[in-house]
């Protein structure tokens, strides 16, 4: 399909002008002979007819491939997120601990993004997973790590709960801010403290 794509791109002629072309070919072979007389177009309609239907003929089969792509790239896009969506819901479901303590670092600092080492297997799984991406295209490096902004994606943002990130409900209960402290990543006071 994308060999046509360039074929049609060759002609360069936009998808308007061949439409436009496509009508007027299509009104000059199907209008009555009356209709044409009144433009002055009935000679030049017998005249040209076998170049005029060639013409129509070729653009109405631009235009239905031209539709037939587009109609095919829509879907297959449509398709791929329904996909990545539903893996992405099913994933969130299924954290490990280690993952839950960095998607608990989003509560805990109170921002959407964070600063966080991508070299880390927590964290580059969460990223592979789709649940987490990176703000921008600037990081440093660190001891820790190369260090980017991170966020929740939509989707995972939509989907996570308290109880997928076992995020306690009180915390003003001393055990769960002693449960919170205990289970933090292991780089996360070293990265806060660098910026």
């Amino acid at each position: 399909m994308e060999w046509l794509s360039k074929v049609i791109e060759m002609v360069k002629l936009p998808t308007k002008f061949i439409v436009l072309i496509f009508l007027v070919c299509s009104a000059l072979l199907s209008l009555p002979a009356t209709y044409l007389e009144r433009f002055k177009l009935a000679e030049f309609s017998k005249e040209y007819d076998l170049y005029i239907g060639f013409v129509a003929l070729v653009t109405g089969v631009l235009i239905g491939l031209e539709t037939i792509i587009l109609v095919w790239k829509k879907s297959g896009a449509y398709l791929y997120k329904k996909k990545y969506t539903k893996i992405i819901k099913e994933r969130v479901h299924y954290l490990d601990p280690h993952e839950q303590s960095v998607l608990r670092e989003f509560m805990l600092q109170q921002k959407r993004s964070i600063r966080l080492p991508i070299d880390d297997p927590t964290v580059s799984g969460l990223i592979e997973a789709g649940i987490l991406r990176t703000v921008g295209n600037y990081g440093y490096q660190s001891h820790v790590g190369k260090v980017f902004s991170l966020a929740i994606t939509n989707i995972a943002n939509k989907t996570l709960t308290l109880e997928n990130i076992e995020m306690p409900d009180d915390l003003d209960n001393p055990d769960s801010l002693v449960f919170l402290k205990n289970n933090r990543p292991p780089y996360i006071q070293e990265v806060l403290s660098e910026h």
